[in-house]
């Protein structure tokens, strides 16, 4: 299982990759944090608040918004009517995936401009 390594299908990475992270796991081993990974989450948000941010959960995104070729927003399905709401950010970070990001979230022809689409 490598999706969560290093976010696209194993026969789509490089073969360095694979070997980076076999050695890795058999040298020292894995860890996870104490309570699961739930705990990394739950840590950082006080943080992100403190800054300024917004955390939301169960907030599914369909749409990653541009405005003249930047990102600028996320539109957040709301409800059983799957109403959208647009949120804007001047930062937007996506823990999607490579593939949901790049495929599914991001506009065509934003996505097409960068050579992640070829890795997806």
């Amino acid at each position: 299982y490598s999706w969560g390594d290093y976010g696209t299908q194993p026969s789509k990475g490089t073969f360095m990759m694979q070997a980076l992270l076999n050695r890795h796991f058999l040298k020292f081993g894995t860890f996870y944090p104490v309570g699961g990974a739930s705990e990394l989450a739950f840590n950082i948000i006080p943080v992100i608040e403190k800054a300024g941010g917004k955390v939301l959960v169960r907030a599914p995104v369909s749409e990653i918004l541009t405005n003249r070729g930047k990102v600028c927003g996320v539109r957040v399905t709301r409800g059983s009517t799957k109403e959208g709401i647009d949120i804007f950010a001047p930062i937007i970070i996506s823990n999607a995936g490579l593939y949901n990001t790049f495929e599914q979230l991001l506009p065509k022809t934003i996505s097409a401009k960068s050579y992640y689409t070829d890795i997806c």
